[in-house]
């Protein structure tokens, strides 16, 4: 069955949290898939293997007003021009205006989309997302809830979307932090990322140099 959002509460300024049931699976099957250099370069195995022990979570109705902890996920939806609006688009950026035409936008594309189960009241339903943003909640190894734009705004529903895209800078602004996806390793692009992170804690430990 396909998943049917309830609607939010406009008055209290509710969002949507999402929380993964099966965590520990995930990070099993997906350390078993990186741990088999065969497996880990066939895309169509990998996915047939994942389809296997889908992602499951469960979502709940959360007001902003009583302080929620949760951690929101920016993560890329495709091509690297994409991913430099994303981060342009950030809410701390506070360039607002960019977001002005958001809630005509469908999050990726459509003709390549991955299954999660969403489970409500002992039932189980589907919902389809992208595969960027399926491989990021396969990988965030967080156990924590979440505040994902592609899963917690009913796509469907332009007016909701409309408002949630205005309230994106609360969004972010009041989680516990912020996790970014930039998608797997490729071209050695991990060990710039452990470089620059080297470097950020570097400048940390002299900042009281300055």
């Amino acid at each position: 069955m396909t998943y049917v959002y309830r609607p939010l509460d406009w008055s209290r300024r509710e969002i949507r949290l999402i929380e993964l049931v099966n965590l520990d699976e995930i990070l099993s099957v997906t350390e078993t898939i990186e741990s088999d250099p065969i497996l880990h370069r066939d895309p169509d195995r990998v996915r047939s293997v994942e389809d296997n022990f889908p992602v499951r979570c469960v979502i709940s109705h959360v007001s902003l007003e009583d302080k929620p902890t949760y951690v929101a996920l920016s993560y890329t939806v495709g091509d690297l021009f994409e991913a430099l609006f994303s981060v342009l688009s950030h809410p701390y950026c506070h360039v607002e205006e960019k977001y002005a035409d958001l809630k005509n936008t469908k999050w990726g594309d459509p003709s390549n989309k991955r299954r999660i189960i969403i489970e409500e009241e002992k039932q189980k339903y589907e919902l389809l997302i992208t595969n960027s943003l399926h491989s990021a909640m396969r990988h965030i190894a967080i156990d924590a809830r979440f505040w994902i734009d592609a899963v917690c705004i009913n796509q469907e529903n332009d007016i909701e979307k409309s408002w949630q895209v205005q309230q994106m800078w609360a969004i972010f602004h009041e989680g516990q932090r912020t996790a970014a996806w930039l998608g797997l390793a490729a071209d050695d692009s991990d060990l710039v990322l452990a470089q620059i992170a080297d470097f950020a804690e570097l400048q940390v430990r002299n900042f009281g140099e300055y």
